[in-house]
């Protein structure tokens, strides 16, 4: 802990990378920064930090971030924090270059879940599969220390964007969301079914989580069904809506206890009643642009029927 002379100093050489002094307010500046390194306390590393927001300076800028890296490179937590808090808060892409060739990551509570939440965003928008491996390997990491953003943070990579890297990790460590409703997709989009079927033994869950989610995560929700247990789940939601008295509603359970339909999709396709209904196939095909025959027009209907069904 500081003295009250110590902060007293570090207070005057805050202010001095700020000096205006005609002639000398350079080195003044410069000095501040050499200084700052020597003290090597997290004030400090924030004062350098700082600069970027307070100080047009780039001699200044380039000083300090260098000070920065070199303190981390060294193991010192309070360099690491800044350069985590340049990536986050000024979205420096020195900053994030350095924080992710050396997997830095905030112990601060509040800035590490802001933090998650930018490495998520850059992967999402990055084709860079280098940043791809190092933002994963940072996410692991915190995860791995039971920081529940992070464990959120690949779930969702997996659910949402069906993450190869993540879905690995995911299955390895068995994460799963908060949420139930993406805990289920998680189960249904990971193959996991007892312990889907342990969670949703109603299938209410599946039915909410399919009318929240885009055309596109249904698609994936429909094919994963298919081809495991949940097939019988999504025939049960087809006998559910019969017993509505809908027509539409019975025409489909009648389809889904169905053993064989053939489609128009460039083939016969056998499907075992215990495996899918038609109400799946009309899903993937309408997702995926192709004709259907009459009959199989009026089950795709009624796909997006039970899409928007409450």
């Amino acid at each position: 802990m500081q003295n009250s002379r110590e902060i007293n100093d570090l207070k005057k050489l805050i202010a001095r990378l700020h000096s205006q002094t005609p002639l000398i307010g350079w080195e003044l500046r410069r000095m501040a920064v050499n200084a700052l390194a020597k003290n090597g306390s997290p004030e400090a590393m924030d004062a350098l930090a700082d600069v970027f927001s307070h100080s047009a300076d780039q001699r200044v800028h380039q000083m300090a971030l260098e000070v920065l890296q070199n303190l981390a490179a060294e193991g010192n937590a309070g360099a690491q924090e800044a350069l985590c808090r340049l990536m986050v808060a000024h979205q420096h892409p020195l900053a994030r270059e350095i924080v992710l060739a050396a997997q830095y990551a905030p112990h601060d509570p509040k800035q590490r879940a802001r933090f998650v939440n930018t490495l998520t965003e850059i992967l999402i928008h990055s084709a860079d599969s280098k940043v791809h491996r190092s933002i994963i390997r940072i996410l692991t990491k915190i995860a791995e220390e039971g920081r529940l953003e992070a464990q959120e943070a690949l779930c969702r990579l997996v659910i949402e964007y069906h993450h190869p890297l993540a879905r690995e990790i995911v299955l390895a460590a068995q994460y799963a969301p908060r949420d139930p409703l993406q805990r289920a997709l998680l189960y249904i989009l990971t193959a996991q079914w007892d312990k889907y079927e342990q969670l949703d033994f109603d299938h209410h869950l599946l039915r909410t989580a399919y009318n929240a989610v885009d055309k596109k995560l249904q698609k994936r929700i429909v094919v994963s069904a298919r081809q495991g247990r949940a097939g019988r789940s999504v025939s049960v939601v087809c006998r559910r809506r019969a017993t509505r008295g809908s027509d539409d509603g019975r025409r489909l359970a009648g389809h889904a206890g169905s053993a064989e339909q053939t489609w128009g999709m460039g083939g016969a396709v056998a499907v075992g009643a215990d495996r899918a209904c038609d109400l799946e196939y009309a899903a993937v095909a309408a997702a995926e642009g192709n004709e259907l025959d009459a009959g199989a027009s009026d089950r795709a209907d009624g796909v997006y029927e039970f899409g928007a069904a409450g």
